[in-house]
């Protein structure tokens, strides 16, 4: 199933909106299958029902140290996934792929999210 787009939108629109909307609508699964979720404010968002396997690119987005470290853990590619423009596809850098897979490893710094997929 594809990501909805009011899903995508609301999202996007910032945490406080997005967990508001949870609320209201606590039966509702949230459709993210692949979003780009990249350089997104996830800090704080409530993912109860919402399957993060499906999504996509989240190089650069501000995430929850245990949502991170549940995508890195089970899903490092995903933030590894980068633009490549010879393809006009997204595709795993492996050198990033390897430093995401340190247990040491704990986000991206503020200019690596601001110069990925640029």
């Amino acid at each position: 199933m594809l990501a909805r787009r009011d899903h995508i939108d609301i999202l996007k629109s910032g945490v406080r909106k997005w967990n508001t909307w949870r609320e209201e609508n606590a039966t509702v699964v949230p459709q993210l299958s692949g979003a780009d979720l990249r350089e997104t404010n996830l800090a704080g968002v409530a993912f109860e029902k919402t399957d993060l396997c499906k999504a996509k690119l989240f190089f650069g987005a501000k995430l929850d140290t245990n949502i991170l470290s549940e995508i890195q853990t089970n899903w490092p590619e995903k933030l590894a996934t980068i633009w490549d423009d010879a393809k006009k596809d997204w595709d795993i850098d492996s050198a990033l792929l390897e430093q995401v897979k340190k247990p040491d490893w704990h986000g991206w710094s503020e200019s690596e999210g601001k110069d990925q997929g640029e």
